[in-house]
């Protein structure tokens, strides 16, 4: 298990906004940040204590572990006016309160498959937005207990 964390900030450029900043993601040192599924898409920024904060927007990565072979997606959710809704476990993220759910889902036609879901979602007054961090694979939760860990570590404002 990593001890330390790298930390890696999350924006975008779009042709009509311009560039904005989606959060600083924290990852354990020996996890690694790989592009996901698409590009980053932003619908609205807006400035909050001199940077410009996507307030509305969605991200997609890889995240994996090259020795332990192991890999999840995750989905960053941004959204200006989306309330979060209220779920017994909460944990400290970028120094608010945010709800964590976790949860599976079958997949597949013919070759069905379970995918395992964990998701961090919380409200960050500073810049005005609700944020979701989405972490799917499907290797259980419990392989990803350090990433998540680690995902308390994100910076949001």
């Amino acid at each position: 298990m990593s001890s330390s964390l790298d930390y890696h900030d999350i924006s975008a450029l779009n042709a009509l906004f311009g560039a904005g900043a989606f959060l600083t993601l924290a990852l354990p040192d020996d996890w690694r940040l790989a592009p996901g599924v698409a590009r980053p898409e932003i619908a609205a920024c807006h400035t909050r204590r001199d940077r410009r904060w996507v307030v509305s927007g969605d991200a997609w990565y890889v995240v994996h572990q090259p020795e332990r072979k192991l890999a999840a997606e995750l989905e960053i959710r941004i959204r200006g006016q989306d309330k979060p809704v209220a779920v017994p476990e909460r944990a400290l993220v970028g120094g608010h309160w945010a709800g964590v759910r976790h949860w599976t889902q079958q997949r597949g036609f013919l070759r069905r498959w379970t995918v395992y879901f964990t998701e961090l979602r919380w409200e960050c007054p500073v810049t005005e937005r609700v944020i979701t961090v989405t972490l799917s694979s499907r290797a259980p939760q419990d392989n990803f207990v350090e990433v998540v860990a680690g995902l308390k570590g994100i910076r949001c404002h």
